[in-house]
């Protein structure tokens, strides 16, 4: 492991392209991981799963959603059973970026070289939600995506955090373009 190991951060909001972005950076040939895909490893280790069960009496993951939508101090408790080793498995890694979705709602951002900010507009993200909910009636879709949107720091207010804004509301050739342009100029230097 690097001694001084400082990766750049992707996050943004939900269903605004941060999966797009770290896609492209993979395929240009950069060491890429997603947080949350670690998470997941992760929370099915043994060891964590004790622990998960021991604060809530379950591990199934659709009661913990469930319980989690509706309690901040839920959200809390299994933030702190899962980000410690989390972290330790990115730097295991040695990644170079991270996507990270809910890097400024956990306070993340010091840990990394810098951070980009992928947005694609409000009405866009709005749409893209809806597409991932295409069984629900209307009225069941917008609860869900006010539900989703509650739950993290507008992308607006992440913009300030930023080193870097990646629209993605753009053809993807241009994002995929600007994307890779972003990342000669700002990583490996």
């Amino acid at each position: 492991m690097r001694k001084n190991w400082r990766p750049w951060a992707i996050t943004g909001g939900i269903a605004e392209g941060k999966s797009t972005v770290l896609g492209y950076l993979h395929e240009a040939g950069y060491r890429t991981a997603s947080a949350d895909e670690i998470a997941r490893e992760v929370f099915h280790r043994p060891d964590v799963l004790q622990q998960i069960e021991a604060a809530f009496g379950t591990s199934d993951r659709a009661e913990l959603r469930r319980r989690l939508g509706a309690d901040a101090g839920a959200r809390r408790t299994l933030n702190a059973l899962l980000h410690p080793p989390t972290w330790a498995a990115l730097e295991a890694s040695e990644v170079e970026v991270v996507e990270v979705p809910l890097l400024i709602e956990a306070v993340l951002f010091s840990h990394f070289e810098g951070v980009w900010v992928v947005t694609c507009g409000k009405d866009e993200q709005r749409r893209r939600l809806r597409e991932r909910l295409p069984n629900e009636d209307a009225a069941t879709q917008e609860r869900t995506i006010v539900e989703l949107l509650q739950a993290q720091i507008p992308t607006r207010a992440k913009i300030a955090f930023g080193d870097r804004i990646i629209h993605t509301n753009l053809p993807q050739a241009d994002v995929r373009r600007e994307v890779l342009v972003a990342a000669k100029q700002d990583f490996r230097s």
